[in-house]
């Protein structure tokens, strides 16, 4: 039995950062001067080629059966649809009704999205599905198929917006809890490994359709369960258990010092593939193993923040890339990419200068008061300073 830790608060919104694949080991190159020089991942590096045992197909003969039963694959769509919390109503908004200022414009924005989470998912079940694909129709609703599947990062994002619809006023503390407590009931009864659950689960029959334990998946369903844990405090027992049993060694690679994309049961093996790179949504997942004490705070270093500059076919060259002092027994490397010239157009803020330049001064805060969070609090403490994590 792991020891219980405590996380601090996860923001609801925590943004999707596109995740960039390292490869394990390292291939000397040749500089111009004939020095050897180091890219981590190789001098070539190709996307777009799925591991082999992603290809193995997973059956699910009680989906099957039940789509026989109403004629077919094709013939059973409606009775999914069906199942559906809701549908909308017109495939467009008119740009004309929209708020022109822009706190109500935002406000609009995620009460809608709120709508449409809340609409497209499984009554039944609780599941968020996967896709819907909307076609306009004759009648102005819009026809659509619904992709009758589920995963995990669908459920952990499921409990993070009903969070944040809960914060922000569109749903009552009840009804939160009644929507997590349906998920928990739903997850309680699905197929697992080590503590993990699989990629994909069939919304229908609730049959794994996966044979891949997904590091980055489960790592957004750990943050889902995090997040219900602090809130609700009837539900954090129940969420707490399922937080616990994920075993995270059983993905991390201790020889690079990197967690790998994930575990393959029909394989009983590791992914080949490797996240190393700092800036990913993988880092997450990274920072939950630590603080519950299955990674060590080195794992931390061993993400690279830049690629050497004989990675040459980078998009753009690093800029002040330099080793650092060790931390906890590992040295790293630090950089930039430099600015592009592109900016947002996001409204100014009606804050004082001064105030906002504190605020972007302040490090982010890690844990509240009182968490209990040595694996966490170790690599905060190493690697802050005024700046916070780098």
């Amino acid at each position: 039995m792991k020891r219980p830790r405590t996380f601090g608060r996860f923001a609801c919104a925590i943004p999707l950062l596109f995740a960039m694949v390292a490869m394990p080991g390292c291939v000397g190159w040749k500089g111009r001067r004939g020095v050897d020089e180091l890219c981590e991942l190789g001098h070539e590096v190709e996307g777009g080629h799925p591991e082999a045992p992603l290809l193995e197909a997973v059956e699910a003969p009680r989906k099957k059966a039940w789509e026989a039963e109403r004629g077919g694959e094709v013939a059973a769509r409606p009775f999914v649809r069906a199942r559906m919390n809701g549908w909308p109503g017109t495939l467009h908004v008119d740009g004309a009704a929209l708020p022109a200022d822009p706190e109500e414009f935002a406000r609009r924005v995620a009460r809608d999205t709120w709508r449409g989470l809340e609409a497209l998912h499984d009554r039944e079940n609780g599941l968020p599905v996967d896709h819907v694909h909307l076609d306009p129709s004759s009648s102005g609703i819009p026809e659509g198929r619904v992709g009758d599947y589920t995963n995990v990062t669908d459920v952990g994002l499921r409990m993070l917006s009903i969070t944040g619809a809960n914060e922000l006023g569109y749903l009552d503390d009840a009804g939160a809890v009644a929507r997590i407590a349906q998920l928990l009931d739903t997850l309680d009864g699905l197929e697992t490994h080590r503590g993990f659950f699989f990629n994909y689960y069939d919304s229908t029959s609730l049959e794994r359709t996966s044979n891949l334990l997904s590091f980055v998946d489960s790592s957004w369903l750990a943050a889902g369960l995090i997040v219900v844990r602090n809130r609700y405090a009837s539900l954090a027992d129940r969420a707490t258990r399922l937080i616990q049993a994920m075993d995270y060694t059983l993905l991390y690679d201790p020889e690079l010092g990197q967690m790998t994309h994930g575990y393959f049961v029909q394989r009983q093996k590791r992914s080949r593939y490797h996240y190393g790179m700092l800036y990913a949504e993988s880092r997450l997942g990274s920072l939950i193993a630590i603080g519950e004490g299955e990674a060590p705070p080195q794992h931390w270093y061993h993400m690279l923040r830049t690629l050497h500059p004989s990675c040459t076919w980078q998009s753009r060259q690093p800029v002040g890339r330099a080793a650092l002092r060790a931390v906890v027994g590992r040295q790293h490397v630090r950089g930039a990419h430099a600015d592009t010239g592109v900016r947002r157009t996001t409204p100014r803020s009606r804050k004082p200068g001064g105030q906002r330049r504190h605020e972007r001064r302040r490090a982010a805060r890690l844990r509240h008061p009182g968490a209990r969070l040595s694996g966490v609090g170790d690599v905060a403490e190493l690697d802050s300073g005024e700046t916070g994590l780098r």
